[in-house]
């Protein structure tokens, strides 16, 4: 039950602390055997809490900053026709990839209008995407880079 609340915080905090990655995590967890999509939903929801956290954060943001606002604006109003389609698919590739960081992504959405019912179920897949591929391969990464992370981290 801890680890399960451990990498629910990983991804939680992981996602603006950069001390707790949730990549390194989710290697280290599937090292320990954990199944990788158990590690990639349960990293990958404490990162779409944080997100939420910052969506509606965005949103506030360009309601005070004038600047912020009018670029949005901007933006909204020469692309809107593709805006939606365009930014989901910007938001899974970043979810994936990790470029743009999704963390910017998912703060921008609200801003330009992208429901949260959208954004957040595509930033999740990608997510658990990304997350459960590093743990299907943490023995293999760990054993290829010969690093005894638990042992560094104090866990083993």
């Amino acid at each position: 039950m801890i680890d399960i609340l451990a990498m629910f915080g990983i991804g939680l905090v992981g996602s603006i602390v950069w001390v707790l990655n949730p990549e390194v995590s989710s290697v280290v967890y599937g090292d320990r055997g954990w199944h990788p999509l158990l590690v990639g939903l349960l990293i990958g929801s404490g990162q779409i809490a944080t997100y939420t956290g910052l969506y509606f954060g965005g949103e506030a943001l360009a309601a005070r900053w004038r600047w912020l606002h009018d670029n949005i604006e901007r933006t909204r109003t020469r692309y809107q026709r593709h805006l939606e389609g365009g930014y989901l698919t910007v938001m899974l590739f970043s979810a994936i990839i990790g470029i743009p960081p999704p963390l910017i992504v998912a703060g921008l959405a609200g801003g330009f209008g992208i429901r949260w019912s959208h954004v957040m179920p595509v930033a999740l897949l990608g997510r658990v995407i990304r997350l459960a591929t590093l743990a299907a391969l943490g023995e293999s990464l760990l054993d290829w880079f010969r690093v005894d992370v638990l042992g560094w981290l104090g866990l083993s």
